[in-house]
């Protein structure tokens, strides 16, 4: 089997390194989820004490679900690949909607009356 066209093994390295480079989860809702634990860990789980802490990290989650899909709205992937994958091969898309003609159809009674036997392309 030969090697995969250009295009695709450039779209599977873009995709690798957005994957990399974008944040999967924001450092605040890291530091309040460790800031909620702190707090059960010392009042215990359900506590008044900890009401705060959970107002918190709550508020971080939504705030992270909020950038991430503000983040797969911009679609850094698709743009960076519009402006640096190379070209497609250039006979990906023949043969695909080729049809022979006889000989006679290509120059008898079809041509001169404007048939079109072939859809345009």
């Amino acid at each position: 089997m030969g090697r995969p066209p250009p295009h695709i093994a450039f779209k599977r390295i873009v995709k690798s390194y957005f994957k990399k480079k974008l944040p999967q989860s924001l450092p605040e809702t890291s530091e309040a989820y460790q800031k909620l634990f702190d707090c059960w860990e010392q009042h215990g789980v359900g506590s008044d004490a900890c009401r705060q802490m959970e107002n918190a990290y709550q508020d971080a989650l939504e705030y992270e679900i909020s950038y991430k899909s503000y983040i797969k709205q911009l679609n850094f992937p698709r743009i960076a690949m519009q402006h640096l994958a190379p070209a497609k091969r250039k006979y990906e898309g023949k043969g695909k909607h080729q049809t022979h003609l006889f000989y006679n159809q290509e120059t008898s009674r079809f041509r001169l009356r404007n048939i079109k036997l072939t859809p345009d392309k």
